[in-house]
């Protein structure tokens, strides 16, 4: 008889054997065209304006950051982009356009 502890470890063993390599070959394309290995991301934000919460993320998420004196380049991939509201200091649509983004009218 199989006890607990040994079913889970064996059925983790098996379940990650069989999942992971298809995560790991996975390879999508991104926005621009190229192959991406980063994981997909979808953007959310209520309007992207200078020194909003949301122009902060969204150009983190695809331009990278400053972090202890070196680039971090982005490790995720912008799948989508939602804004709900482009006042008249927008930001997003030119952040949409620069980086090739694909924007949808709902969440």
């Amino acid at each position: 008889m199989m006890r607990r502890r040994q079913f889970l470890a064996t059925s983790a063993a098996l379940s990650t054997s069989v999942l992971m390599p298809h995560a790991m070959m996975a390879s999508t394309l991104s926005a621009n065209g190229r192959n991406s290995d980063r994981p997909k991301v979808a953007f959310l934000g209520t309007t992207v304006f200078q020194h909003s919460h949301s122009q902060h993320f969204l150009d983190r998420l695809t331009e990278g950051y400053n972090w202890r004196g070196a680039w971090q380049k982005p490790r995720v991939e912008v799948a989508s982009v939602y804004i709900d509201q482009f006042p008249d200091a927008d930001l997003g649509r030119q952040r949409i356009e620069r980086h090739k983004l694909k924007q949808f009218d709902s969440p």
